[in-house]
């Protein structure tokens, strides 16, 4: 599917905002819940908006830059699942257990990731 250069600009404009507001939301959403954590902080939740910036309104910039595809939804499910992982994280950390369910969620977005620049170096190979 080849699109315009205005559909570029545009998808490319409505990812950055997506990502850039889930990020923003990310980061209050995890100042609030240690606002009421008693005190109890986790490096997992404080950091987590950091997965959807720089993994999702960083990439888009420079793609949009480029005048390339947005990011295909293997990343963008990747990008989502690190950023659950890590809230799942931060919840399990400040509530003062373990488990290994954050290991799922960033070996799963790990994965995800990885097949979609696979996919996408693939593309470029062979649409050269």
């Amino acid at each position: 599917m080849t699109l315009s250069a205005s559909a570029y600009e545009h998808q490319s404009e409505h990812f950055m905002k997506c990502w850039f507001f889930f990020s923003a939301f990310c980061a209050v959403f995890g100042m609030v819940y240690e606002l009421f954590s008693h005190g109890v902080s986790s490096p997992a939740m404080i950091w987590m908006y950091l997965y959807p910036f720089l993994l999702g309104v960083i990439p888009c910039f420079v793609l949009k830059l480029l005048k390339q595809p947005m990011p295909g939804r293997l990343w963008q499910d990747g990008v989502l699942c690190l950023t659950a992982g890590s809230l799942i994280q931060g919840i399990i950390e400040i509530y003062g257990t373990s488990a290994y369910y954050p290991l799922l969620f960033y070996a799963a977005g790990t994965v995800l990731m990885t097949v979609s620049a696979a996919i996408r170096f693939i593309s470029l190979l062979k649409r050269d």
